[in-house]
Formats: structure tokens, sequence, C-alpha cells
């Protein structure tokens, strides 16, 4: 099953949780000057407030819960053709989640629990994404868009990234229960990474007024190519253009040496 399997457990109390961990309930250190763009306040303390609804929860829950409001606005920044802000938000991302795990290890957990614990993590990130902003809608009037249908690409793009996270967590036919934590880490970057450079080109055809692409009829039809297909019609493509230009150039050389002749002709 999708949200159940004997290696990983979902979702066994295994330590004390904060439950909804996530950035809406994150006080930061106020910084010293609005006019000046430090990243932190002089101490870089971070607060974490609205505790009533903790209870016993999994290991990684926390984590899983802190990520999915960042990743979906890097998505955002992406299709705004705002790239450059997503550089803080992956190093918030990578620092979190290097704080955590390294807190466990601290506790005594093996490597092998660590990484269960990251997979445990991811999952919730997953099931954050799809059931809280692509089912329910919340939280979406805070994403960082431009436009209604730049919000609905956002909120489709989480519910794809939810199910595709999904399955890092909790399907050990797709990652190997056997997974290390950098494993783990290196397809969870990936597939955030695949659904940032998604708006990014979205922004980017946008922008750039584009003409339709030929085989969009061949996708009104339900019809695919092949890598094999399409790499045959870019050989065609080429040959045909080395042909016209061989045709032009010849052509050309026609022309000079008929307007060569009929200047001989005029001196004469």
């Amino acid at each position: 099953m999708l949200f159940y399997n004997t290696a990983y457990p979902y979702p066994m109390p295994t330590s004390y949780a904060h439950i909804i961990c996530s950035v809406f309930n994150t006080l930061v250190e106020a910084k010293p000057s609005a006019d000046k763009l430090e990243k932190f306040g002089p101490n870089g303390d971070v607060k974490l407030c609205d505790w009533e609804m903790s209870i016993a929860g999994s290991k990684g829950r926390d984590l899983g819960w802190a990520i999915p409001f960042p990743i979906s606005c890097m998505v955002c920044h992406a299709l705004n053709g705002n790239i450059e802000a997503n550089e803080s938000i992956e190093l918030h991302i990578n620092t979190l989640i290097d704080t955590y795990l390294s807190r466990m290890a601290d506790a005594g957990n093996t490597p092998s629990e660590l990484a269960a614990i990251l997979r445990t993590g991811v999952g919730w990130t997953g099931w954050f994404m799809f059931l809280i902003f692509y089912i329910l809608g919340f939280m979406t009037e805070f994403l960082p868009v431009e436009s209604e249908v730049s919000k609905d690409r956002v909120i489709d793009s989480m519910g794809v990234l939810g199910m595709k996270l999904l399955r890092v967590g909790y399907d050990t036919n797709y990652i190997p229960e056997s997974a290390s934590v950098d494993e783990i880490r290196k397809v969870f970057n990936s597939l955030v990474e695949e659904e940032v450079t998604r708006a990014q080109y979205l922004f980017a055809s946008g922008t750039s007024k584009r003409k339709p692409r030929k085989s969009s009829m061949l996708r009104d039809v339900n019809r695919r190519l092949s890598d094999t297909e399409l790499l045959y019609l870019a050989a065609e493509s080429m040959k045909r253009l080395s042909i016209a230009e061989d045709t032009l150039q010849n052509t050309k050389k026609v022309s000079i040496l008929e307007d060569i002749e009929n200047s001989t002709e005029l001196l004469q």
C-alpha cells in the first residue's frame, strides 16, 4: 500500500512532535533595520509557537511539515521569473534537513534509522502538498504569485510533486528499503528541481512569445513521438537545410556569373 508498509509504518508515535510545524508557526528574530537586507537578526533566533496541538508522533513528521511551503515558494518564484530568490530558500531547506538529522544522530539514531526518519519526513511533505495544498487548497492564499493562473499552476504542481514524494516516503518498490540518507536526499532534490525547472520553463515560454510547436497537432490527437523518431526527424531537418543551403549557394553562383557575362557584353 502507498501509505503503509512494514519497514516504515505510518504513523507510529515514536517521539514528541509539534504536529503543525510550518512556517506559519515559526517566529524569527527581528532584523535590525528594514532598510538593509540582512538575512537574520543578530542572534539568528528562531522559535516555534502554538504547541497546543503537540502529541506523540513519528520522527520526521515535523521536518516534513516544515518543508512544503518553502518548496511551493520556489515554484512560485520560478513562475514569476525570480529564480534568484530560490537560492536562500534552498539553503533554508538543506540547513533544516541537515540540522534535524544531526540532532537525531546526536540522540543515538543509527544511519539506517536516520534514513527511515528522512523517508518519513519526505512522506509527510508529500502528504501535506497533496492533501493540504492540492485537495483542500489551504494556505494557498499566501503563495507569492502574480495571477490566478500562476496560482492554479502552483497548486497543480504541488499535487503532482506531493504524489511523487509520497512514493519516496512509503513505497519501497520505488525507493529500496536499504536506501541511505544521501540516496533519499538525491531523489528528493531531483524531484523538487524538476518541478522548479518546469515552472521556470513556463515563465520563459510565456514571456518569449514563442510560436506554437509543430507537434501540437500530434498532442491534440493523442499521438506521441519516441526519442528515436525525434532524432530521425532532427536529422532529416538538418539534411533538408543542407540541401536548401547548397541550392541557394549554387543559385547565387549562377546569378553572379550571369551578371559578369552581362557586364562584359556591355563593356564590349
